[in-house]
């Protein structure tokens, strides 16, 4: 729409409807700042009908306190009209009808005419970017509270992988502990490199680390969490480390060091506390059995040196050492007059016995701790030809646990005394197992177990055979 006081050679009509294809508002006006046409963006972002802003000038939609200096910069560039495109002029206010303020960006575009200078001023509402950068910032500095308040040592690299920022846990922690690191972090300190030059045993696991933070910077991973110990002075600190992504914009990762000292104490102490337990469990079977002291023990540290010759993995080993100590618990259910009877027992007394192992299995399976401790107390009485009990297993359906055991329980069994008869000598059960191997005993565990007995002979291991 055009001030109808002023007119031109140009076409208005389709001048103004030139101006409709702007996605901004745009203003027609004078050297003297009278607005003489406008787009109908102009009326959606001051709330002006185009009516009213035919009569208004260009300082009308400014606020009071900036018009007059807007009116000395609006004479000085009639006097020297340039191009200036959009985001050159900074902090300029609009003012809606309403007399809301809001921040807008303007390109300003000199018109020469014959009857003189106007100016094309296009305007854009930044209100909305404003409101977003605010909350933007808002949640920044919300954010940044947080990492500082977190108990949780926390480090943020680059795409690089260098240090970018440390929250206060992390610089507390370094300033208490630098010196037991085997080199100096500091913000721009390439984690990945200083993992790579750290060459000490105590700093294996930093491996895993270097791994799980390249996994995530080259996007085959998003997240990696795993446990990590170090060693302070003589202080031993365990963390779970958790190394995430960052959003795209950034690329790098967030390292999360949550310490669990306390509870992988807590933790030992309670595993402490099971092993007595389950080792008073084990001396109360010897002396109801009245089996010779110290059998379980026995057998339990001669099944566990087994275990290490064959090179079972220490996280098996722990449970053979729980299975070895209640390989009788099962017992617990058989009458005494059986269990006690001094002369052999008759079919349906063995046809009781027999059933102690599956006795054992049901008292055990339901407390979860002890469910990977089974195999030796199910299935020690299996034999490698088929003929054992309960489950009449054979060769290596039988759990290598319960093989290694039935070699160790027969042998401590025949070499002690029992009420019924004397201990065999230690050559003759020798004799007896290799005779049985294939047949009752798994042939590579009685080498093993043959090996073992010759270095508790040398006294390369300490248990008590004599």
């Amino acid at each position: 729409m055009k001030n109808n006081i002023f007119s031109l050679e140009l076409d208005f009509d389709k001048f103004e409807r030139f101006l409709e294809l702007f996605e901004d508002a745009v203003i027609i006006s004078d050297s003297d700042g009278k607005i003489l046409i406008v787009n109908s963006k102009v009326e959606t972002i001051f709330q002006y009908s185009t009516e009213e802003l035919l009569t208004l000038s260009i300082e009308d939609l400014i606020p009071m306190q900036k018009r007059e200096r807007h009116k000395q910069h609006r004479e000085k560039y009639s006097a020297k009209p340039i191009n200036r495109e959009m985001g050159q002029l900074d902090k300029v206010v609009g003012l809606r009808k309403n007399g809301e303020e809001f921040p807008v960006r303007i390109s300003l575009n000199p018109i020469q005419t014959q009857k003189g200078l106007l100016i094309a001023s296009e305007i854009r509402d930044i209100s909305l970017d404003f409101d977003v950068q605010n909350r933007l910032f808002e949640t920044e500095k919300y954010a940044s509270a947080i990492l500082e308040a977190v108990p949780a040592r926390i480090l943020v690299l680059d795409k690089n992988g260098s240090i970018e920022v440390v929250n206060r846990s992390w610089r507390n922690f370094y300033f208490k502990n630098h010196q037991y690191l085997p080199k100096k972090l500091n913000l721009g300190t390439n984690f990945i490199e200083f993992i790579e030059d750290v060459n000490n045993p105590e700093y294996l696991e930093l491996e895993n680390m270097r791994k799980g933070i390249q996994q995530i910077l080259s996007g085959k991973k998003k997240q990696s969490t795993f446990e990590y110990k170090i060693l302070l002075g003589e202080i031993e600190k365990w963390f779970l480390v958790q190394i995430s992504k960052m959003n795209k914009e950034h690329g790098g990762v967030i390292l999360t060091f949550i310490d669990i000292t306390s509870q992988k104490q807590a933790q030992t102490d309670l595993l402490k506390s099971y092993e007595t337990t389950l080792e008073g469990w084990s001396r109360a079977m010897d002396l109801r059995d009245k089996e010779t002291e110290g059998h379980t023990q026995r057998v339990t540290k001669m099944t566990v040196e087994i275990a290490k010759k064959l090179n079972i993995p220490e996280s098996e080993i722990v449970h053979i050492r729980r299975g070895a100590l209640l390989h009788d618990m099962g017992k617990l259910g058989v009458p005494d007059h059986i269990l006690f009877k001094p002369g052999k027992l008759n079919p349906e007394e063995w046809k009781i016995m027999k059933k102690h192992p599956q006795y054992a299995y049901d008292m055990l399976y339901p407390i979860e701790y002890l469910r990977s401790a089974l195999d030796i107390p199910y299935s020690h009485h299996e034999k490698w030809d088929g003929s054992g009990y309960p489950q009449g297993l054979k060769g290596e359906e039988i759990p290598l646990a319960a093989r290694i055991f039935s070699v160790v329980d027969v042998w401590d069994a025949l070499c002690s005394d029992r009420p019924y008869r004397a201990g065999w000598p230690k050559e003759k059960v020798m004799q007896y197992i290799i005779d049985n191997s294939g047949s009752h005993f798994d042939p590579k565990v009685v080498d093993a177990f043959i090996k073992i007995i010759k270095e508790i002979e040398k006294g390369e291991i300490d248990i008590d055979i004599s």
